[in-house]
């Protein structure tokens, strides 16, 4: 089977939205990026002329793209990572050697959930990346702020609604990264699909206006945004139905005694209030209520050290067990042992012992991160508010680009259009 007739047979393509010659498209691999203990996905952009490159956090949870100005006091920080003298630097930009640079008379400022704050102006540059370099890019460019974290570029790339300056009130918006690449015929659409990838290979790749159909280990399901409509904001944020574990031969527990209910070998971690769902590559983490956390432990075999860390073998991972989370008809299995970190320490019969990527958040919008999306291949469309989602085909050398248009969906996007609902003013759920 072609790949056309493939993409057409998931019921998801229309002839005229599959296009086979000449696709406007923009691919660009996707790499790996230390948080402490943690990795997201990132991506190395060249910025001016010549590019100056620099690596930047791969964000759907923020819209702005910004980079740190060389000699900065942010860059002089103890958290700063500028120098690219070292093997975890990101790099930083130094616009006096750029003859694209032009200044942008609005201040920039952008904060995030970890307490990062940074302060610059707004400028606009060449931006190379991928198979394609766009000139006049609005973006910031940071000079001063508070780092709670290492210093690393920020490239947003959810909707030009949420960008800081029009959530913080201080100026107009601007046609952000994905826009502008389908402003200056680029890309014919606001969609992106996103393969993470597991982390322990060695990347994975965007393709903006499109996707890696070579990427897909099954079908993909559409999920519409439910943002707009329950919260007032645009963030990519999806109902999550369901929330399960089953132990592999011999791992776990298995028997329901995670105060959740057993069926067949699952048990379910979820109960019946899951909150809503952002889909945020750039949390390194799974940040969700208390309550379903406390019901993991038990179900997977969790103990505790004397330092209060809670942890389990690291073999555990090897009997297959996993974790599925539900979206309405998208299902996502997450191996356990994709989320394993290290903690340096063994049991008493000599196992290696890790933990898991999980904090709590228990206001009406969990966050699901990095670790969910590097088992899911995820098209982020902003045209007709919905997420695909598949289950990724891991480590895939093998490349199918399809290029996806506003119409993509022919018809089949899921619930009422529901555009007859008066729009509450935005606020950012991040």
């Amino acid at each position: 089977m072609t790949a056309s007739l493939l993409l057409v047979a998931f019921g998801l393509f229309s002839a005229s939205s599959v296009v086979a010659q000449q696709p406007r498209t923009v691919v660009a691999p996707l790499s790996r990026i230390a948080q402490g203990e943690l990795f997201t996905a990132a991506m190395k952009i060249g910025i001016g002329s010549p590019p100056q490159v620099v690596t930047a956090i791969f964000d759907t949870g923020s819209s702005d793209l910004w980079v740190p100005q060389a000699g900065s006091a942010l860059c002089a920080d103890p958290q700063g990572r500028c120098s690219g003298t070292k093997a975890n630097d990101t790099g930083a930009f130094d616009s006096s050697k750029s003859a694209s640079f032009a200044a942008a008379p609005q201040p920039f400022f952008a904060n995030y959930v970890n307490g990062v704050e940074v302060f610059g102006d707004f400028m606009t540059e060449t931006v190379s990346f991928g198979n394609t370099s766009i000139t006049n890019n609005t973006m910031g460019i940071a000079r001063n702020g508070t780092l709670t974290a290492p210093l690393v570029s920020i490239l947003g790339v959810g909707p030009a609604s949420l960008e800081a300056s029009v959530v913080n009130r201080q100026g107009p918006g601007y046609d952000n990264l994905p826009a502008h690449l389908k402003a200056q015929g680029e890309t014919t659409s606001l969609i992106y699909g996103v393969y993470i990838n597991d982390f322990r290979a060695a990347e994975g790749s965007v393709v903006f206006g499109g996707m890696d159909a070579a990427k897909l280990a099954g079908e993909m399901q559409v999920v519409p945004l439910i943002g707009q409509q329950q919260f007032q904001t645009d963030d990519f944020i999806i109902a999550w139905s369901s929330f399960s574990f089953t132990p592999g031969t011999g791992g776990g527990n298995g028997n329901g005694n995670g105060n959740g209910n057993n069926n067949g070998g699952a048990t379910d971690l979820g109960g019946r209030n899951l909150p809503a769902v952002l889909l945020d590559t750039g949390n390194p983490g799974l940040s969700m209520p208390a309550s379903v956390i406390d019901r993991i432990g038990p179900a997977i075999g969790v103990t505790t050290t004397p330092d209060g860390t809670n942890v389990v073998p690291c073999n555990s991972g090897d009997t297959g067990a996993r974790f599925t989370f539900g979206f309405g008809a998208a299902s996502i299995d997450v191996p356990i042992s994709m989320l394993f970190i290290p903690v340096g320490a063994a049991d008493a019969q000599g196992r290696a012992l890790c933990t898991l990527p999980l904090d709590v958040s228990d206001g009406p919008v969990a966050s699901l991160g990095a670790p969910l999306l590097q088992a899911a291949y995820a098209v982020f469309d902003m045209e007709n508010n919905v997420v695909g989602m598949a289950q990724a085909k891991l480590n895939a050398t093998e490349t199918n680009i399809q290029e996806l248009r506003p119409d993509w969906l022919q018809g089949r996007r899921p619930g009422r259009a529901r555009r007859d609902l008066p729009r509450a003013p935005r606020r950012r759920i991040r």
